[in-house]
């Protein structure tokens, strides 16, 4: 029964619409806490509480540049659990339609990284 508590507990984490939408965020390719408060339309302060139970939950990871943070999938296997779900759901319901990640630079995102592809553009 062990397996399945801890399995349960991954599940668990997994459960939560937010908390998807970064994985899938990140399944696109790392990205700092500002990204994902932009493109999630949330506060700072709810973000990072969703990032950290992610973290704890060992499916991503971070790293940081100056005072800025990037995450990224611990486990490039998280996006493809993330896109069979979403085979998935769209087997039983095709109107299902998830929301495209923004490319970069994110709109509004202050990072370094977008203020450099700005200037670039």
């Amino acid at each position: 029964m062990e397996a399945y508590k801890v399995q349960a507990a991954l599940t668990k984490v997994l459960g939560h619409p937010a908390r998807l939408r970064i994985l899938d965020i990140l399944s696109h390719g790392e990205a700092c806490v500002c990204h994902m408060t932009n493109i999630l339309g949330q506060r700072q302060p709810y973000v990072s509480q969703l990032l950290m139970s992610l973290r704890e939950a060992d499916l991503v990871r971070d790293r940081r540049e100056g005072s800025t943070v990037y995450y990224r999938l611990a486990d490039s296997r998280i996006a493809a659990l993330i896109s069979l779900t979403r085979d998935l759901l769209r087997e039983r319901d095709p109107q299902l339609a998830w929301p495209a990640v923004p490319e970069m630079p994110v709109e509004d995102c202050p990072c370094p990284r977008c203020a450099t592809l700005r200037e670039g553009l």
